[in-house]
Formats: structure tokens, C-alpha cells, sequence
């Protein structure tokens, strides 16, 4: 999802398996502008997500005064 006043784009991945698995790409397929992924044991230890979890990553492209837009302070997994 990109919010379109402040460049913010987020994407929702999860180190699930089995049934979750079955409901995290459930949920992935009712949002069209948020992009879910799957996670590797890899990726899901470099990103510090455990086994059932899923994480909300964002990445934030302002410029200018961030006094509007706290999110622009921090541009790490939330």
C-alpha cells in the first residue's frame, strides 16, 4: 500500500506453514495494494520473525520536514 502524501509503502510477510499458511495467503488475496509474502528460515532470522508470525515491513520516501509524518523518523519493520 502506498499512502500517497508521504511515500509510505508497506508489505506483509509471514514465516507460516500448514493451516496458517492456508489463511495468511487468504488474507494476501482479499488486499490488492498490499503485497504478502512468504518467508524462508533465512529471511525470517535476518528479520528476527518467528515460526507462526507474520511481520508489517515499511519503507518510507519523504522528504522535507517530518513534523507531518512521525512514520518518517523510522524506516524499519513495525
Amino acid at each position: 500500500m502506498i499512502n500517497r502524501n508521504y511515500g509510505i509503502q508497506v508489505a506483509v510477510v509471514g514465516f507460516v506453514s500448514g493451516d496458517a499458511l492456508d489463511l495468511f495467503n487468504a488474507a494476501g488475496d482479499s488486499f490488492d495494494d498490499v503485497p504478502f509474502g512468504i518467508l524462508d528460515a533465512d529471511a525470517a532470522a535476518a528479520l528476527d520473525v518467528a515460526e507462526g508470525k507474520i511481520a508489517l515491513l515499511k519503507q518510507v520516501n519523504y522528504t522535507g520536514s517530518n513534523q507531518n509524518c512521525p512514520e518518517a523518523e523510522s524506516n524499519s519493520p513495525i
